[in-house]
């Protein structure tokens, strides 16, 4: 007898799984439409000039570069991501060996190094400036911010920070 409550309870979670992947499947193709259809006019990458695409990842959305040199990030994903980075920190405590005291300056000096020439908004056009994340969580993390409040462009090496603090949260081995 229990021998079959086992089987029944293994195959009820696996329903409760693929009911889950179905979920974030459409959740995901709802995101890249809504990007379809904010940005008609091709986004251009700042680093290779290759056309950006629509993605989502971690159920938020932006427009990725397709050779991985960053990504274009709206406000409200970046309210989300800020939000997941707070709850990732208070919930390990800090112990994802982040330094949280890292100076702002040095985030903001590096941005400018790397992003020697002007990234324009694609919303409207302003000139991109480079800002450090301020948020509990996101300590030495940056990325080149309107300056209207749009949203930021974030380069793959802290796309991939926010990765694999995200993933250390969730006890998922890292890519």
């Amino acid at each position: 007898m229990s021998d079959q409550k086992d089987r029944l309870g293994e195959k009820l979670q696996q329903r409760g799984r693929v009911e889950e992947n179905k979920w974030a499947r459409q959740h995901e193709e709802e995101i890249i439409a809504r990007l379809r259809e904010k940005y008609t006019k091709p986004i251009k990458c700042p680093v290779c000039g290759e056309t950006l695409d629509p993605r989502a990842a971690i159920g938020l959305g932006g427009m990725a570069c397709p050779m991985q040199h960053g990504a274009w990030l709206q406000l409200n994903t970046l309210e989300a991501l800020r939000a997941r980075l707070a709850n990732a920190a208070a919930g390990h405590h800090e112990s994802l060996g982040e330094k949280l005291s890292e100076a702002a300056e040095e985030v903001v000096a590096h941005l400018r190094k790397i992003h020697p020439k002007e990234i324009h908004c694609p919303d409207c056009g302003a000139q991109l400036a480079p800002r450090a994340a301020v948020a509990f969580g996101s300590g030495g993390l940056g990325g080149m911010a309107c300056p209207n409040l749009h949203g930021a462009w974030v380069d793959r090496l802290d796309l991939e920070k926010i990765r694999t603090r995200l993933d250390a949260v969730a006890g998922t081995p890292a890519r």
